[in-house]
């Protein structure tokens, strides 16, 4: 399957990508598990799942930042209507310990389509920087957005894969730049229906109502019943 060859490629260290101009988006149906991503522990909070689904969208060999950040805004605030001034969006800070630069080109894309400065955080690489999947291979910087009514992120509008991490712990560049999104489609349900929880959504509100009433004793740990 050419679709699964090219995902494939991006995160899966060592494999290459055959075709090198490629747009696309999907709903990824399968169920991503939490655990795999290092959020086992937050599990049952308000946010976090035991699996969910993604929104994604590539940009492989074609646009890049500036266009990402373009597409996140018109989606985010034309289609989806959430107002710009409840959004906050994140960029990588650089780390000089490994010459990696300040992602300034991410901040002027923000500040460009409408973004106040003073909602563009910079945060360093444990926050926003993708990659390796390995001790080597693609990676790159990434900015997200957050819905500041509940401090959450919302959406990864930007994996920047424009970077190879060799074995040296060193840094080159990609032969082509690509991007890879994705938005908990959970997440962005609860902050467009003003809700407090991803539980309190209409696919999960009825499982942990149903969930509740065959635990009884159980009422008082709201988290046990998430999980």
């Amino acid at each position: 399957d050419e679709l699964l060859a090219w995902v494939a490629a991006i995160h899966v260290h060592g494999k290459r990508c055959q075709r090198q101009h490629i747009d696309a988006v999907a709903v990824l149906k399968h169920r991503l598990i939490a655990v795999a991503h290092g959020d086992a522990d937050d599990i049952g909070d308000k946010h976090h799942l035991t699996s969910f689904q993604m929104l994604g969208s590539w940009s492989i060999g074609s646009y890049f930042k500036e266009k990402a950040i373009e597409l996140a805004f018109d989606f985010l605030v034309n289609n989806l209507k959430i107002p710009v001034e409840k959004l906050y969006v994140s960029v990588f800070s650089g780390d000089k310990k490994i010459n990696l630069p300040f992602d300034s080109e991410s901040k002027n894309a923000w500040f460009k389509v409408g973004i106040p400065e003073n909602h563009i955080v910079a945060l360093g690489i444990e926050d926003n920087f993708w990659g390796p999947a390995s001790q080597t291979g693609p990676c790159g910087p990434c900015t997200e957005v957050f819905d500041t009514k509940r401090y959450i992120e919302i959406w990864n509008a930007g994996v920047f894969m424009m970077l190879n991490k060799n074995a040296e712990n060193s840094f080159s560049s990609l032969p082509f730049n690509s991007v890879d999104t994705g938005a908990g489609l959970e997440r962005l349900s609860m902050t467009l229906n003003g809700l407090k929880s991803v539980y309190e959504t209409d696919l999960l509100l009825p499982i942990k109502n149903f969930v509740s009433s065959c635990f009884e004793f159980e009422k008082e740990n709201e988290r046990k019943i998430r999980i």
